[in-house]
C-alpha cells in the first residue's frame, strides 16, 4: 500500500479575486477530473498563515532544505499575464487551488450556493485550503488543495460581460392554441 503524501493543516485564506473558476464543472487535467480556480491575492493581503502552512510542509518534505527546482504554489503574474488577463495587477500573489471533488461554496451567511451564476470568475471569495506534496512523472513540488469556498462579495465578471447584460428582453409573439375539438 502506497503511503499518503504529506499535507499541511487546513488554513482560511484572506479575501482574493476568483479567476479561471472551474468549480461548478471540473475539467480534465493529467487524466483526472479536477475542480479548480486561480486565487489572485491583492499585494497587501496578509498571507502569513498560508506561508507558514506551506513552510511547515516544506520542512517535512525537504528536511535538508527545499531544492531550487521544486515548484511553489505562490506565483507572481508574468508580463504576459499582466498584458492579457483582466483583473491582474503587478505584485499580486497567484495561487492555483484544486480538488478532485466539487467544493462546497457558501455565501456570506454560510448558506450553500447552488446557482453557478452566483460564484464566478471576478467575484471575491475566501477559501479553506491546504498544501500537499506531489512527485509524479518527473514533476515535484507542493500544491494547494481546495477544501471549501465562501463568497465575500460580487465583482466584475472577468470572462466578458455577464450574459444578462448582452441581451435585451424579447417579447414572444402569442402562440395560437389549437381548439381541442379540432384535433379529433
Amino acid at each position: 500500500m502506497a503511503s499518503k503524501a504529506p499535507r499541511s493543516e487546513s488554513v482560511l485564506t484572506p479575501e482574493f479575486r476568483v479567476m479561471f473558476s472551474y468549480v461548478w464543472e471540473g475539467r480534465e487535467r493529467n487524466g483526472k477530473l479536477k475542480y479548480d480556480l486561480l486565487a489572485a491575492f491583492a499585494p497587501d493581503a496578509d498571507l502569513a498563515e498560508l506561508k507558514k502552512a506551506h513552510g511547515d510542509l516544506v520542512q517535512v518534505v525537504y528536511p535538508k532544505g527545499k531544492p531550487e527546482w521544486s515548484k511553489s504554489p505562490f506565483k507572481e503574474p508574468s508580463a504576459k499575464q499582466l498584458a492579457k488577463w483582466d483583473g491582474i495587477e503587478k505584485d499580486m500573489v497567484l495561487i492555483n487551488m484544486s480538488t478532485q471533488h466539487r467544493p462546497k461554496i457558501m455565501d456570506q451567511k454560510k448558506r450553500e450556493i447552488i446557482e453557478p451564476d452566483r460564484f464566478y470568475s471576478g467575484c471575491y471569495a475566501r477559501a479553506v485550503c491546504h498544501f500537499y506534496s506531489y512527485n509524479k512523472d518527473g514533476n515535484e513540488g507542493i500544491s494547494c488543495g481546495l477544501d471549501g469556498l465562501q463568497l465575500i462579495r460580487d465583482g466584475e465578471h472577468l470572462r466578458g460581460e455577464h450574459p444578462s447584460a448582452m441581451f435585451d428582453a424579447v417579447e414572444m409573439p402569442a402562440v395560437a392554441t389549437p381548439d381541442v375539438d379540432d384535433m379529433f
